[in-house]
């Protein structure tokens, strides 16, 4: 099947990955009330449309962050790309700079920023969790100027974060390891697991250096998410802004009254 829209593309995700790396980008918190309301009111959106009037060619460019972009879009940061396809951060740069929008990396992925330069070309983003452990917040910081980036995303909302029931179900929020259970999933789709493999065993590029994270993305990932700040606060944005030159977007704002904070 040639995809041609983005259900199409959920359709192959779904026949390609295993189910519990499926139910993670493809799920939402609790019952997902939230996420089906937001399909809902895109879905109510509709165009009108004037006839007999002289064509005239359309311009969807806007500006963002200081530049000027062919479409209103961007790729925003998710996490374990690099699990779901190999290389699959480099790949989601290099699509998104062909297209000549922006691209964002997460920190929970596999790829670091370093190989994203190092392979992409275009400007890079990154997204920062805030941790408790403020040397390795510097260590990533320090990494982003490195690699060029001049946008910083800082997530804010994770204080508090919802269920996400369907990784409770299938055990993805207890994952530490690949477990013989897992390994069983795993080879049941045999065509993402060459690809995969390929790329070695996949690590959370930014923070494999530190033994005390453990070894394998999955490792890595459970231990740095127990690190995330949650009694971050506005005094934690001031640092941040101090130590970071470039430009700074907190992703989370949730409210009216938050903005206006910001």
């Amino acid at each position: 099947m040639n995809p041609v829209n983005i259900h199409d593309f959920r359709d192959v995700a779904r026949r390609k990955l295993p189910k519990i790396f499926f139910d993670y980008i493809d799920g939402g918190s609790f019952e997902e009330e939230t996420m089906r309301a937001n399909r809902s009111d895109f879905s109510r959106i509709a165009l009108r449309q004037n006839v007999l009037v002289e064509p005239r060619p359309q311009d969807l460019s806007t500006t963002y962050l200081g530049r000027r972009h062919p479409l209103p879009f961007m790729l925003g940061p998710v996490g374990f790309l690099g699990l779901y396809s190999g290389k699959g951060e480099i790949k989601a740069a290099r699509a998104a700079h062909a297209a000549a929008i922006p691209f964002c990396l997460s920190t929970f992925s596999i790829a670091s920023l370093a190989d994203l330069r190092a392979k992409t070309d275009g400007p890079l983003h990154f997204q920062l969790y805030v941790l408790n452990d403020r040397s390795l917040c510097e260590e990533f910081l320090d990494s982003a100027e490195k690699a060029g980036v001049d946008t910083l995303f800082v997530t804010v909302d994770t204080a508090i974060t919802g269920i996400r029931e369907r990784d409770v179900r299938n055990g993805f929020r207890s994952l530490t390891r690949v477990t013989p259970a897992l390994l069983a999933r795993l080879l049941m789709r045999p065509r993402w697991l060459a690809d995969i493999a390929l790329t070695g065993m996949p690590s959370v590029r930014a923070i494999e250096h530190r033994p005390e994270f453990g070894r394998g993305a999955l490792e890595q990932a459970a231990n740095l998410s127990r690190r995330i700040d949650k009694t971050l606060s506005w005094k934690d944005i001031a640092w941040l802004r101090e130590r970071w030159t470039g430009k700074l977007v907190i992703k989370g704002v949730l409210t009216p009254e938050d903005a206006v904070s910001a």
